[in-house]
């Protein structure tokens, strides 16, 4: 999944979203000078609903969130999440290098 690909309401999330950390001025990562470190509690992350904009049923990360998601992990060296579920679909994904990785 690359940025071209993903739907205008989402590149526009994106871009709201970078200008909000940089208004914070987020350390760049991976320096000489810093290692950034990040933690997150992400409640019951563990199944993904394979849409941009639906959410019912169990699954409760669809592909908008988890693309949020991995806008914000991709500006952290390391990222410890939290109420990681059983069912792994969503952190498989977000693993995913070019998910966490791409537009950097």
């Amino acid at each position: 999944m690359i940025y071209p690909q993903y739907p205008a309401f989402v590149v526009e999330d994106i871009v709201r979203l970078r200008r909000r950390l940089a208004a914070a001025r987020m350390p760049p990562r991976c320096t000489d000078d810093n290692f950034i470190v990040g933690t997150w509690n992400i409640r019951d992350f563990g199944g993904l609903f394979d849409d941009w904009t639906e959410t019912s049923g169990s699954p409760k990360c669809n592909l908008r969130g988890l693309a949020i998601i991995a806008e914000v992990v991709r500006h952290f060296d390391v990222v410890a999440l939290q109420e990681v579920k059983r069912q792994t679909t969503a952190l498989r994904v977000l693993q995913d290098a070019s998910w966490a990785r791409t537009g950097t």
